[in-house]
């Protein structure tokens, strides 16, 4: 089955194809640690609704290690797809899955689930998934993490995501 263009709909279409409980999105360039899956089911069956992991590089420099650190940090605000977000099916469904929008749409849909099962139906996992450097490496790690910081602040200030959308450039 051939998805449409967007990585929402894409990853809301092979939602739509799974059969299982639980759902756990995984960007390509970003893998799970050892155990990762037995965690995964010990959050679900100790009550958990969704969740995600902490995040570090496949490159170390201080910036980037500071950026993994602060995924430490339980705020919905920081769940980035990047982290591997797991989420129970009919939660994902129930709060309608991502958002069909171009950016920042790993960000609403933590916030809905925050929104829809409270805080403490989500849990944040001590384990760190491994994700690719490289668009700070391409950019210069502190150049791309102002960039960043630019448009996760307009979106948290009200800017439509797709206002901002061409300015972030994906590999």
């Amino acid at each position: 089955m051939a998805a449409p263009p967007g990585r929402a709909r894409q990853m809301n279409a092979g939602a739509a194809r799974a059969r299982g409980d639980a759902l756990l999105f995984l960007h390509a360039d970003t893998t799970l640690p050892e155990g990762a899956l037995a965690a995964v089911r010990r959050a679900l069956a100790g009550g958990a609704q969704a969740g995600i992991f902490r995040l570090r590089f496949d490159r170390e420099t201080p910036l980037l290690h500071f950026y993994a650190w602060a995924t430490r940090l339980r705020w919905r605000r920081f769940c980035y797809g990047d982290r591997g977000l797991f989420v129970r099916h009919g939660a994902f469904e129930a709060v309608g899955g991502y958002p069909d929008w171009p950016i920042f749409e790993d960000l609403e849909l933590a916030d809905r689930l925050h929104e829809r099962f409270g805080p403490d139906r989500f849990r944040y996992l001590p384990l760190a998934v491994t994700t690719a450097a490289r668009r700070f490496e391409r950019a210069g790690p502190l150049r791309q993490q102002f960039q960043n910081l630019r448009l996760w602040t307009r979106y948290l200030l009200g800017t439509d995501p797709e206002a901002v959308a061409h300015r972030y450039c994906y590999d």
